[in-house]
């Protein structure tokens, strides 16, 4: 099997867009060039450094130049054809310890997904890759907000079951294990067969770094520290994890690692909604950087793009984005909303409240029932997240202008959240107060 390719995915476009916004394909690039250009350091009984040949060409060593920070003229390199078109660059007179080799691939070349040259150091040491290798699974799975591909804008947010693993490899190896290549692969559900109607779900487990290649929250993974997602509210049947391990610049050697089951329909810690999967997600990471990586262009324009702090957002840009509710739009603006609010970055003058609480009432009058739910649950987040001493003033101006739909919807026969409405009714009349809650600290 090519373990390389199986692990390789098409990078996406990244950033979840407006509504309007349709998905662009990438730019078509050919997988060539130094695909393991992560590798920094080797043992000195290493090979060589591992190089993809461009669809249709035979490279030979002329291709190359080798280099080192030791010698004053280019290096011999001779060129090993591997299977599935990989070749592995070996240094004729081998690697030196201590030494700094630097290969670069001559010919012009087109669009190529990996770096036409990469540097290496040689450290003074010997190893093999015999050994025991595992699956290490973290002790309980959890559920939290992620991307997924699809949807208009080629990426899609949504709450997940997440189990994430690792893998543990002979002692001597431990040193290189961040640059060992791995690859994973889990059953594959059909997500017809998950009894449930997920429909920005085209697949039902899968391994989540190669899912991803190319994303920002692919940043959180990779193929040494992953994680098997699943749709949070299905029902997903055992899955079994099989795994691989190798060193190829050392040798030729694929390493299997004994499977494990996991049951993402038990033990699963965490609530599946998009407001508790998201404050667990910011939780666990650097909140603004998180947040950009899951919310993407859900969120306000001077945040998203070109990526500036949140507290750039400007009162009426988070207006614009109250005002329309679309996918998680409304759990990312109102958690990052309450954030602002709660650490003292947004000006909370009363005539910017008054434009919120305008755009929150068009947005909630015009909001699907999914949207309409997380909205209600976010605001009544939002409320405990304020500063004890600006909470009741601002929480009214906020939901006044919609308290009329908010009391509408908890007179309904079978109204969604009533103690979440019950109380967003009350905060936002003229001689409410509010009660001190449970505050997210980030």
């Amino acid at each position: 099997m090519n373990w390389r390719r199986a692990t390789m995915c098409l990078a996406l476009t990244g950033g979840a867009a407006a509504p309007a916004a349709a998905c662009s394909p990438p730019p078509q690039r050919d997988a060539a060039g130094f695909f393991r250009d992560a590798v920094r350091s080797l043992p000195k009984n290493a090979r060589g450094v591992m190089f993809a040949a461009p669809p249709g060409k035979t490279v030979r060593a002329g291709d190359f130049a080798l280099t080192s920070d030791r010698a004053a003229h280019p290096l011999a390199v001779r060129v090993r054809a591997l299977p599935a078109h990989e070749v592995r660059l070996e240094p004729v007179q081998g690697f030196q310890p201590g030494v700094r080799y630097t290969f670069r691939y001559l010919p012009a070349h087109g669009n190529w997904q990996f770096p036409d040259a990469m540097q290496v150091a040689i450290d003074d040491r010997v190893v093999t890759t015999t050994g025991q290798y595992a699956l290490v699974l973290v002790p309980r799975a959890k559920r939290r907000m992620i991307v997924i591909p699809g949807g208009a804008a080629c990426r899609q947010t949504v709450t997940a079951a997440v189990q994430e693993f690792t893998y543990s490899v002979p002692a001597a190896l431990v040193p290189y294990a961040a640059g060992l290549d791995y690859a994973a692969r889990a059953d594959r559900v059909p997500i017809e067969a998950m009894g449930a109607a997920l429909p920005v779900w085209t697949a039902g487990p899968q391994v989540y770094s190669a899912l991803m290649a190319g994303e920002p929250t692919g940043a959180w993974y990779d193929r040494h520290n992953d994680a098997v997602v699943a749709p949070c509210n299905a029902r997903v049947p055992l899955i079994r994890l099989r795994g691989v391990v190798r060193f190829p610049e050392v040798d030729s050697q694929v390493h299997p690692v004994r499977q494990q089951v996991i049951d993402l329909s038990r033990h699963v810690d965490g609530v599946c909604s998009p407001l508790e999967a998201l404050v667990a997600t910011l939780a666990e990471r650097p909140f603004e950087p998180a947040l950009r990586a899951v919310c993407g262009m859900q969120i306000a324009g001077a945040f998203s793009m070109p990526g500036g702090p949140l507290r750039a957002v400007t009162p009426d840009e988070w207006a614009f984005q109250l005002g329309f509710f679309y996918d998680h739009s409304p759990t990312c603006n109102l958690v990052g909303l309450a954030h602002v609010l709660q650490t003292g970055q947004f000006s909370a003058d009363p005539a910017a409240l008054d434009a919120l609480g305008a755009s929150l009432k068009q947005g909630l009058g015009y909001a699907r029932p999914a949207e309409w739910d997380a909205a209600v649950h976010a605001l009544h987040f939002l409320v405990f997240q304020l500063p004890p001493a600006t909470q009741a003033a601002t929480a009214r101006r906020l939901l006044a202008p919609a308290r009329p739909l908010l009391v509408a919807a908890l007179a309904a026969r079978h109204p969604q959240r009533p103690d979440d409405l019950a109380r967003l009714i009350a905060w936002g009349g003229e001689q409410a107060s509010t009660p001190a809650g449970p505050k997210q600290r980030w």
